[in-house]
């Protein structure tokens, strides 16, 4: 009796893992086909990379196929304690802008467009001093992550960012739930894709202290790969984008352009897209004046009547079942429905935001909500009292 009920379970076992395969194979990415906007001044690319020179599996030049077979059109390849020699420069017609990902007493400390690597002295005295005296740009790695969490994120006022989603956490979160890692690891031989999408989750805690640290000084948002090789470069790349509001094309002179990139980034013009649910390339999220002054992400300006703050994210680009999101300050905030976009009305000052969750197949059937796309903030200053919201 015993054996019987085992061989039946373990054959309804095989039966739901043969589904579960099925369905992975036929999922198709990028699960919504959107007609991409033409604006050159949007720069795709993947942020927080790893080669053979430290922990990658990859070299440089496969790194660059990769990027060009994803739709990437710049990498910030940031190594273990070493630095790629050379500065930026395009390479096969990716820009490839050399940083570190520094191993400090406090964390990971990642150094935009790092000249050289730190000294012993330099990773143990003042890093992020050390950083910024080399012009490289500090940002807390993985500031939450369950295995190296950066230490600092309440003092360290010298920070330009931090990452508010992150592969490895979202791994490390993952791995702790059974079941997700069975549906990667059956997903992973028909679908690297379907595998990596498995992890995908809300950064709640890591986004509830960025909006803490947010009511205290700006402070950029990063969206990183923190690719390895595992999944492949190529599969993670096409399921997570960082998009930099650059306003421009690039002129293809190597450091002006990483110039723009890295400015663009450290000043908050810039979002995250889980481009594997449609591609992230129609959002906007603006602020706008009763004068009709546009204001962009990254821009501070003062509270005032009439302003309100608008989410688009192109006309046919959105998903049935979508849900967009405005916080500010930490609250979110009510939003109406007009002419395409979302508005919400500021009632106080603060660091204003938006989140898009889309909806993705379950496992097996129906489906669930997961992060689209996540903006950097608008910062609003206090002004006089505004209009009642919608």
């Amino acid at each position: 009796m015993k054996r019987r009920l085992a061989l039946g379970l373990g054959i309804a076992l095989l039966l739901v893992a043969t589904l579960y395969v099925v369905r992975a194979a036929a999922t198709n990415y990028p699960l919504h086909r959107f007609e991409s906007p033409a604006d050159s001044g949007l720069w795709r690319g993947a942020y927080h990379m790893h080669t053979v020179l430290s922990d990658g599996r990859g070299t440089l030049d496969q790194l660059v196929q990769a990027a060009k077979s994803a739709g990437a059109t710049w990498l910030v390849v940031s190594d273990h304690n070493k630095v790629y020699p050379g500065g930026p420069r395009y390479q096969d017609g990716v820009l490839v802008i050399p940083s570190c990902e520094v191993s400090t007493q406090a964390g990971h400390l990642m150094a935009i467009d790092m000249a050289r690597e730190l000294t012993e002295e330099e990773r143990t005295g003042d890093p992020v001093a050390a950083v910024r005296a080399l012009g490289a740009v500090p940002v807390a790695s993985h500031p939450l992550n369950r295995k190296r969490p950066y230490l600092r994120l309440d003092e360290e006022k010298r920070l330009a960012g931090m990452e508010i989603l992150s592969a490895d956490d979202m791994l490390r979160e993952g791995l702790l739930a059974p079941l997700t890692v069975i549906s990667a690891a059956l997903a992973y031989p028909v679908s690297a894709e379907h595998a990596a999408v498995q992890f995908v989750e809300r950064p709640a805690a890591t986004l509830a202290k960025w909006d803490a640290l947010l009511r205290e000084r700006p402070l950029a948002g990063m969206c990183a790969i923190d690719a390895h090789g595992i999944p492949a470069y190529s599969a993670i790349m096409r399921t997570m984008g960082f998009y930099a509001q650059v306003g421009h094309a690039p002129t293809g002179q190597a450091r002006q352009d990483a110039d723009e990139l890295i400015r663009a980034l450290a000043s908050g013009r810039s979002f995250c897209g889980i481009d594997a649910f449609g591609s992230s390339a129609g959002f906007h999220f603006t602020a706008v004046e009763k004068d009709g002054s546009v204001h962009a992400m990254g821009e501070e300006l003062p509270l005032s009547e009439g302003l309100r703050l608008e989410v688009e994210l192109g006309e046919g680009r959105v998903p049935e079942g979508a849900v967009v999101t405005v916080y500010c300050g930490g609250t979110e905030l009510p939003l109406r429905a007009e002419g395409g976009a979302w508005i919400a009305v500021p009632m106080a000052s603060g660091a204003c935001r938006a989140e898009v969750l889309a909806p993705v197949p379950g496992r097996l059937w129906g489906s669930v909500l997961r992060p689209w796309i996540l903006s950097n903030p608008i910062y609003l200053r206090p002004g006089p009292p505004t209009q009642a919201g919608p």
